[in-house]
């Protein structure tokens, strides 16, 4: 008998348990594709709603899944409502009309399991305005960037909060080895270091100026040292077609990994207080905030940006261009690397029931 029960368990062993997955977000807060592709890779059946570009009946979809025991995984605001969203930002529901919120997506799909992926990582438990971290306990597990027992208070036990690394962070990173007499990576004497622009609140520089005027708000910052990225939201196509004409510019495409990005680069630059410049201190890089009262005032950028090492403000009311000063310094910024990679795994075995 013993030897039929221990046959049983290791052929038990090799059956792949196949998990109806549920993926959603919408432009860049949706950083789930890697993970949805290697979910799919591993056996499961897997769906990805990012709301700029799905073109089913998300609420069809959901409703047929209801009953399927699956899995749900955001990376969304979880209470940031169409209806929210338009106090917020108001082109936020035009651009994206049929949005479901995680809030909203929980109640139709009724998931055996859910799981919490932050997109941001300078608030990766939400945003202030939207009091997101009150709703957190609704997911089954959250897969926080850093250990955060403080948050595991807040949700109670019926929540767990993994210290599981940064999500955009997935892949081993090629060292940054600093060049002889340099404090950056590729970047030797003599050289002109490459800058990494990256645009932020686009929504709300679109609303305020449209697409020309977007390019133009950025174009004092522009020299054939600086690659441009701007985020994954609908219609950005169009100023990234703007920056291409400018004869000392490069662009980055909007839908590639901001890490990828930065390992190309010696110095980050970004408009308001963004994830972008918790992402670039992470990874070792300075990071250039560009104060404005645009969006976010320049004194609350600052305080939200104030605990990150190796961050450096330029105003930028004025529109004028980055001092050469100011870059030289940054040249001999050099950091450690301090983000955890993030294991796919940990998520697939709490797809498969395995945790």
């Amino acid at each position: 008998m013993a030897n039929i029960l221990l046959s049983v368990n290791l052929v038990s062993t090799w059956i792949k348990i196949v998990a109806e997955v549920v993926l959603s977000g919408v432009a860049s807060e949706y950083v789930l594709g890697d993970l949805a592709d290697y979910l799919r890779n591993q056996g499961h059946r897997v769906h990805e709603i990012d709301f700029a570009s799905f073109k089913g009946d998300a609420v069809g979809l959901l409703q047929y899944l209801s009953n399927s025991q699956c899995t749900y995984i955001t990376s969304a605001h979880t209470n940031l409502t169409t209806m929210t969203a338009g106090m917020l930002a108001p082109l936020f529901a035009k651009h994206y009309p049929k949005y479901l919120a995680p809030l909203e997506i929980l109640g139709i799909l009724r998931p055996l399991r859910s799981i919490y992926i932050p997109h941001d990582l300078l608030t990766p438990f939400g945003d202030g305005n939207l009091n997101e971290y009150r709703y957190l306990d609704l997911f089954d597990h959250i897969f926080a960037p850093f250990p955060a027992p403080a948050l595991q208070a807040v949700v109670g036990r019926q929540t767990q909060v993994h210290a599981a690394g940064w999500i955009k962070h997935a892949k081993v990173s090629p060292p940054r080895v600093p060049q002889s007499g340099t404090g950056v990576a590729g970047t030797l004497p003599g050289q002109t270091p490459t800058v990494a622009l990256f645009i932020s609140m686009i929504e709300h520089l679109r609303w305020r100026y449209g697409d020309q005027g977007v390019f133009e708000y950025f174009e004092p910052l522009l020299g054939p040292n600086v690659i441009v990225k701007l985020p994954a939201w609908n219609g950005v196509d169009k100023i990234e077609n703007l920056f291409r004409k400018h004869p000392h510019c490069r662009v980055f495409s909007s839908v590639d990994n901001s890490v990828d990005l930065m390992h190309r680069a010696d110095i980050v630059v970004c408009n308001g207080a963004s994830s972008i410049h918790a992402e670039a201190n992470l990874l070792g890089l300075p990071a250039i905030c560009l104060l404005d009262d645009e969006g976010i005032a320049a004194a609350e950028q600052r305080s939200k940006l104030i605990n990150l090492p190796h961050i450096y403000f330029h105003d930028y009311k004025s529109r004028s261009p980055l001092p050469c000063d100011l870059i030289s310094h940054l040249l001999e910024v050099s950091g450690s690397e301090r983000v955890s990679i993030f294991d796919y795994s940990r998520v697939e075995a709490i797809v498969s029931g395995r945790d």
